[in-house]
């Protein structure tokens, strides 16, 4: 996509209240990252230095600046969960993986990482797979897509 046609994707944005959110959003459902060029960017039309952008995108954890794998796992580890045991979920997939979480998949193709609260309290543990809530995630469930 070209410089121009990046502008025109944030153009939307910069009228709304919190527009740097807005358009972070929309170039990662666009291009699953922010480029360093798009930062650039996004500084000019926000009228903000390079750093201050910078400081946006690292500040959210949802925000990427680099290319991610295609696929998500995210295990909930907020207290409810922990309480459901998400601990021992965790343990199987880090000794299925033979890595500590956050980390990808050997293949590269699948980032597992940690999220706080996934909403589905009473129902844990909770874990998010390319998107969909699973409550009550059990080891061979969430192996499966590993």
């Amino acid at each position: 996509m070209s410089e121009a046609e990046v502008r025109e994707l944030l153009q939307p944005c910069t009228n709304l209240v919190g527009g740097i959110i807005h358009a972070c959003h929309r170039l990662m459902r666009e291009f699953g990252y922010i480029s360093v060029d798009q930062k650039h960017i996004l500084a000019d039309i926000f009228n903000l230095s390079v750093a201050e952008v910078s400081g946006v995108i690292s500040f959210y954890h949802d925000f990427k600046t680099e290319p991610q794998p295609s696929k998500l796992l995210r295990i909930c580890t907020a207290e409810a969960c922990q309480a459901n045991r998400s601990r021992d979920l965790v343990a199987a997939v880090e000794s299925h993986l033979g890595s500590k979480i956050p980390c990808q998949t050997a293949d590269g193709e699948t980032t597992v990482s940690f999220v706080y609260c996934l909403g589905l309290c009473p129902n844990g543990p909770a874990v998010e797979i390319n998107g969909q809530l699973v409550s009550n995630a059990t080891a061979d469930q969430v192996l499966s897509h590993l």
